[in-house]
């Protein structure tokens, strides 16, 4: 089946099952189905967030000269932490 069928059915038994859910969403005290629909595209919007942002520093890490990282740590000079700069 396709892609585009495969959405079109699952569309429609969403249609057949969330207005015969409503009225038990308002029995037990939920959010109407829209409400709850709203939140699920919420969820996976910040979960597609997440997962970008953590492509974007396993690339970052990839390209990270650790030779060059290492040699600005180490180097000599400069000045000493601030006491502000500690960790607690």
């Amino acid at each position: 089946m396709s892609r585009e069928k495969r959405c079109f059915v699952a569309r429609k038994m969403t249609e057949r099952v969330i207005p015969s859910s409503g009225n038990v969403f308002a029995d037990m005290g939920l959010p109407d189905a829209e409400e709850l629909d709203r939140k699920a595209r919420l969820a996976a919007a910040e979960k597609i967030a997440a997962m970008e942002t953590e492509r974007f520093f396993e690339e970052r890490r990839n390209r990270a000269d650790r030779v060059a990282f290492r040699r600005i740590l180490d180097r000599k000079g400069g000045e000493p932490p601030r006491p502000e700069d500690t960790l607690d």
